[in-house]
């Protein structure tokens, strides 16, 4: 590999961090709320509620991976 391509690995895992662990806690929300021992999260609008804050989180994280690690539209370079 080149060394700008290795300098652009590292930097994409250092960036990709917060993303990724915004993801596995929404998915840990979703499995939580669906499989959790907690009763109060087996009533239908608890459980959309959970289900809706895990979903968001899911998708903030993907969204910030994509925007902000891969900046497709190079907006990091604007300053």
């Amino acid at each position: 590999m080149s060394d700008n391509t290795k300098h652009l690995a590292k930097k994409c895992v250092k960036d990709a961090g917060p993303c990724l662990a915004l993801c596995v806690a929404g998915a840990a929300v979703a499995l939580l709320a669906v499989l959790g021992p907690f009763d109060v999260l087996r009533n239908a609008s608890s459980l959309h509620v959970c289900m809706a804050l895990a979903g968001a989180m899911m998708t903030g994280g993907v969204l910030d991976l994509v925007f902000w690690v891969l900046d497709p539209f190079g907006w990091k370079n604007e300053g």
